[in-house]
């Protein structure tokens, strides 16, 4: 941080457009913090699923029996 004397004892609002796995707001904030920032607050707007949060894989489908495929 080039001017740590303007974070120093601040609440920040940091916002990320999408949130995926949190790495990058987690290192922002942990970066502001060690510069003396009092409080980080994360805001999103977005958050990505994990496909099999959402979706059935094909190996968790159930398997037809043989009267449904006749």
């Amino acid at each position: 941080m080039s001017n740590v004397g303007q974070i120093s004892n601040r609440h920040v609002l940091l916002v990320d457009d999408v949130f995926t796995t949190g790495a990058t707001a987690s290192e922002c904030a942990r970066v502001l913090r060690r510069a003396g920032a009092a409080r980080v607050w994360v805001v999103t707007v977005a958050r990505t699923l994990k496909i099999a949060d959402v979706f059935a894989v094909p190996e968790d489908l159930p398997e037809e029996s043989s009267e449904a495929a006749t």
